[in-house]
């Protein structure tokens, strides 16, 4: 068989083509892995607060090193393992750290009841197959951090703001895959795919640089058709 009847035979990820953002465009986005052009379906949304103003919150700065050295050392957990879940939403972490860094700003601080509200959300979108901010309830991000005794309000003296924002991502494990398989991708190609195509759309991007953002909660689910679905709440 010939080399172009082989690529010929490569097909692309599936992907999904409906969903909502609050407003703000949905995202098919194109994947550039280790020099070859590969199709991958990523789907995105985000919801967030209209109010912007200025806050300095001191938490240690990250290495701008940080990221893809944290990441790139790390074992390989076996894919869709607790422990492989945990380093993907640290991998997505660190990188969204370092866009805020790049472009002046503190870095979140990780809250772990804020990462529990939104892996409930990716493992509820994983099991009913849905891509939504509202899950079939009806519940908002903030709903949902309610529901669990968490709020996000914030005092700023002449206004508040409350309320959690929120980035959402449904992807798959690999890039492509053809009749000898798939061409899964490494945990830290996908969580830099995952920061890239936030960054790259503007909803998305203006939530990971809001300037009053303090913290944040990283959540994976993962759906049986190895379908990676990823929420990010901030506060």
């Amino acid at each position: 068989m010939s080399s172009r009847e082989r690529e010929s035979e490569r097909q692309q990820a599936p992907q999904k083509t409906y969903g909502r953002g609050a407003g703000k465009s949905i995202l098919l986005a194109v994947a550039v892995i280790v020099g070859a052009v590969l199709a991958v379906g990523y789907f995105l949304s985000d919801s967030g607060n209209e109010e912007k103003p200025v806050s300095n919150i001191p938490i240690k700065p990250v290495d701008p090193d940080g990221p893809i050295s944290a990441i790139s050392n790390t074992d390989s957990p076996l894919r869709g393992s607790p422990k492989w879940i945990a380093a993907l939403e640290f991998a997505v972490h660190q990188l969204v750290n370092f866009e805020r860094q790049k472009n002046s700003l503190s870095v979140l601080g990780q809250d772990a009841k804020l990462a529990d509200i939104a892996r409930s959300h990716s493992e509820d979108m994983a099991l009913n197959n849905y891509f939504e901010h509202e899950n079939l309830m009806g519940q908002t991000a903030a709903d949902r951090g309610n529901a669990v005794g968490y709020r996000c309000l914030k005092d700023f003296g002449s206004f508040y703001t409350e309320g959690i924002s929120e980035n959402i991502f449904q992807g798959w494990y690999y890039s492509s895959f053809n009749a000898r398989g798939r061409n899964y991708m490494p945990l830290e190609v996908l969580a830099f795919e995952i920061v890239q195509d936030w960054m790259n759309s503007p909803g998305h991007r203006e939530n990971i640089l809001t300037e009053t953002y303090d913290r944040e909660g990283i959540g994976v689910g993962i759906g049986p058709d190895e379908s990676v679905w990823v929420t990010q709440n901030f506060c």
